[in-house]
């Protein structure tokens, strides 16, 4: 039987998975049977995602750029975004598909806590120090990519007028608002 590429990438993510966390396969789709974190209804990869497609490093097809992955882990990936806000601008994805951020529930908060961190990490590492101005949230209620992804954006104070608007509190929410809205879909829960 001969794979295509996505198709043979998707088997060797099987393969990788399939002795501890893999519950079933279906229409080229892996789903898990346990995580860290809780959203399990999502699959592993879905191959038309584009940020699925990046974070397992599946060829990107038609005229669109290969992505440099800046950092990689087991769970997440981070590169620029394609149109920055700010001189270093950055999107941090869990590799596993997670549609959007309202797909999250409380015991997401570590998912969460480590995106920040990994947000922390690569923007000191870019930047050659620590900042504390940088702006990390999420968009919602709006987002243009159906894969859930922080935004890691420095200097803020440099962003145009349309920009200031798109990152504002009225389509963005910062890293501790996430969790806030987490806790709060705890206690009504």
């Amino acid at each position: 039987m001969k794979f295509d590429t996505t198709q043979s990438k998707l088997l060797r993510i099987w393969n990788l998975h399939r002795d501890k966390s893999v519950k079933y396969h279906l229409n080229g789709l892996i789903y898990f049977d346990h995580s860290k974190y809780s959203n399990m209804a999502e699959p592993m990869v879905k191959p038309k995602c584009i940020f699925c497609r990046i974070g397992q490093k599946i060829p990107l097809e038609g005229s669109v750029q290969a992505t440099e992955l800046l950092y990689e882990d087991e769970t997440f990936a981070a590169f620029r975004d394609h149109r920055p806000a700010g001189e270093h601008h950055y999107l941090i994805i869990p590799k596993r598909h997670i549609r959007a951020f309202n797909c999250l529930q409380f015991e997401d908060t570590p998912l969460i806590q480590d995106m920040a961190e990994v947000a922390k990490k690569l923007l000191a590492d870019r930047i050659g120090r620590e900042v504390d101005d940088a702006l990390v949230g999420f968009h919602w209620p709006f987002y243009t990519v159906g894969h859930l992804h922080l935004h890691a954006i420095w200097p803020p104070n440099r962003m145009s007028l349309f920009q200031k608007f798109e990152f504002s509190r009225l389509l963005f929410g910062s890293v501790s608002e996430a969790l806030q809205t987490l806790e709060k879909r705890k206690k009504s829960s």
